[in-house]
């Protein structure tokens, strides 16, 4: 070894602290890379969510319109159901008004004939 490859303390001192500084603005660079990266991701995160709500209020309105139409085709046919079954009776009664006025015509003439509200007979007694 010569004079000129020998290193002395001092140097290498000096080399150390090169090093020891340059980790350092490493760890910095590498330390204000992570704060960069999560800002990212947080941002990232906050478009996420505000597409997914967006997202989401466009499904539940086509589900709610959905629901809407099923809802109304099945009390349109209710309706329709209820109807039929409305006529059915009204078919099943329609001679009724008829009947009852018949009846009281009947009544009447028989409250109105005397002859028919006479006192009973007695019976007689056979002796």
């Amino acid at each position: 070894m010569s004079e000129s490859e020998h290193v002395t303390r001092h140097e290498f001192g000096q080399f150390v602290q090169v090093v020891i500084q340059e980790q350092e603005r490493a760890a910095r660079r590498h330390d204000q890379v992570l704060v960069e990266m999560a800002r990212m991701i947080d941002a990232s995160e906050q478009r996420l969510r505000v597409e997914l709500r967006v997202e989401l209020a466009q499904v539940i309105d086509a589900s709610e319109e959905r629901l809407r139409v099923d809802i109304g085709r099945a009390a349109r046919a209710a309706a329709e159901e209820h109807r039929r079954q409305i006529g059915v009776l009204d078919d099943r009664y329609r001679d009724l008004p008829g009947r009852v006025a018949a009846l009281e015509r009947g009544l009447r003439e028989h409250i109105e004939d005397a002859a028919a509200h006479g006192r009973p007979r007695r019976p007689t007694r056979k002796r």
